[in-house]
């Protein structure tokens, strides 16, 4: 059933309001309100002819002055009617409420309620029951005199909580977009943690099996030296400086005669020189590296190279972190590799591998179980 700013429904157990566009903010704001009948202490209807308002009165209400229909969370106004549609519905939850009676709040909203006159509800509204709702004299403009406003009531203050049971807010499309933007970005925080987590494990086993090193040992790859221990193995490119095509700048000054046919002589001079190219770092190889506590050495189809801790003069990354150039003392030309989504672990091998030749090995091992166990208290929380 509609009214001017909402709708109302009745299905023998509980009252549905819901409003519409036209409704009062505090309306608005409520949703939509189910109200059981055993919430339900009286009902009243105030309905002249032309407008009016249809309202449900929460049991266990305060004593208060009479609140705005248009503002009442618990009120409906009406449209212009004469059909007592409103009368009706009202009649019918009124006989619901009397047969059940409010339970959540025993406390009557009145010391002393009048006794409620009966009234003749159409069969086609009629709700079934055991107390059927007698024959109501009507006032001179059709309503029945039980929907006259009671001199006696009190409404609630406004903005009073009922005993009622609301339906739950539906999410807005920008909160379940802000919903989805904040479980990606769980995703992408709890991937990375996971991956340096496992970093931080797999760098602690190693520290500690370099703590239990002492002889010299073949680790697959490379025979290890002695006190050495291998901490991390992958897959590599070689890069090496390579001189790139020169070309020639210039020209000469000159005339030449013709001698004879076929045959000519230049008489002035040459001025062309030539430039060298420049060299850029270059992939030559392919093979397996291997990070080890005193080297890193690389071990490919075509050439071999070995990068010693205690030789070492630098480390330079790359932009994109893809690429690292090992420059040492005892080579002239600075030689690297090129290492494309393995450059993240060998990394943090190469540096376990010199905090290792500079601190020692246990002490290494504290530091990294340290580190480990107090990212794991950093694991993301779901929101």
């Amino acid at each position: 059933m509609s009214g001017s700013d909402g709708h109302v429904s009745f299905d023998g157990q509980s009252v549905a309001l819901k409003f519409g566009r036209l409704a009062a903010p505090e309306k608005k704001r409520s949703g939509r309100r189910d109200l059981p009948v055993d919430a339900i202490a009286d009902v009243q209807v105030h309905h002249p002819g032309l407008t009016g308002w249809l309202r449900f009165v929460p049991a266990g209400t305060p004593e208060a002055a009479p609140s705005d229909p248009k503002t009442d969370v618990n009120a409906l106004v009406l449209n212009a009617d004469r059909s007592q549609s409103y009368a009706v519905l009202g009649a019918a939850v009124l006989a619901a409420v009397h047969r059940t009676g409010p339970r959540l709040h025993p406390e009557p909203i009145n010391p002393s309620p009048p006794p409620l006159p009966a009234v003749t509800v159409p069969a086609q509204h009629a709700v079934p029951g055991p107390d059927p709702i007698a024959e109501q004299p009507r006032r001179a403009n059709g309503v029945p005199a039980w929907a006259e406003p009671d001199p006696g009531f009190t409404a609630p203050e406004p903005g009073a909580a009922a005993a009622t049971t609301d339906t739950p807010h539906a999410p807005t499309w920008k909160e379940r977009r802000a919903a989805r933007r904040a479980d990606k970005n769980y995703e992408k925080a709890l991937a990375a943690w996971e991956r340096e987590q496992a970093l931080l494990d797999e760098a602690t086993t190693a520290a500690l099996g370099a703590a239990g090193a002492s002889r010299v040992i073949a680790s697959g790859l490379i025979i290890l030296k002695k006190n050495e221990a291998a901490l991390w193995t992958g897959q590599a490119s070689l890069v090496e400086p390579r001189r790139q095509p020169g070309y020639y700048s210039g020209g000469s000054v000159g005339v030449s005669l013709r001698i004879a046919k076929g045959v000519s002589y230049r008489i002035g001079a040459s001025s062309r020189s030539y430039t060298p190219g420049p060299e850029i770092q270059t992939p030559v190889d392919q093979g397996s590296i291997i990070v080890t506590t005193q080297r890193v050495v690389f071990k490919g189809t075509k050439a071999s190279r070995e990068w010693v801790f205690a030789k070492l003069l630098g480390v330079d990354i790359a932009a994109d972190g893809t690429g690292v150039l090992l420059p040492v003392s005892n080579r002239q030309k600075v030689s690297g590799l090129l290492l494309g989504k393995s450059s993240e672990p060998f990394q943090v091998f190469l540096a376990l591998g010199l905090a290792i030749q500079e601190r020692g090995p246990s002490t290494v091992a504290d530091e990294c179980a340290a580190a480990a166990a107090a990212h794991r208290q950093e694991r993301p929380v779901r929101p």
